[in-house]
């Protein structure tokens, strides 16, 4: 969840990482992701969240989250068994990560994203 003053906010399930905090313990209590990742809180400069999503999976526990920033960075964390986080591999990460387009080089100039959801979840991006 995205709160009103830019902080990205999680709870529940985190089986695969998907509340971004390094860890896959879940809680049942809503708390911002810690400063060292990303949204206003994180200190980062134009790092402000404007747009978060879950791409839910089949089982409903297979789920990442993806994040757009206002400088048109999109980061993605959590179950990345079908490459669903662009990072170039399967691999799941605990904490947001910069989306790639190829090898290192991040997706930039992202408008708007949109979570895909069933047993092989996906997420589409729009570039300028």
């Amino acid at each position: 969840m995205l709160t009103d003053d830019g902080d990205v906010v999680t709870w529940g399930h985190n089986g695969h990482g998907q509340q971004g905090r390094g860890h896959t313990t879940g809680n049942g209590i809503a708390r911002s992701i810690d400063a060292t990742d990303i949204g206003r809180a994180s200190g980062i400069p134009g790092r402000d969240v404007i747009k978060v999503d879950v791409v839910r999976g089949s089982p409903a526990n297979s789920s990442s989250l993806h994040a757009l920033c206002r400088d048109g960075s999109l980061w993605a964390w959590g179950h990345g068994s079908y490459g669903n986080l662009a990072q170039g591999d399967t691999n799941h990460s605990y904490g947001p990560a910069l989306a790639k387009k190829t090898g290192d080089v991040p997706l930039a100039d992202v408008i708007d994203f949109w979570p895909g959801h069933g047993d092989r979840n996906a997420c589409f991006a729009l570039t300028s």
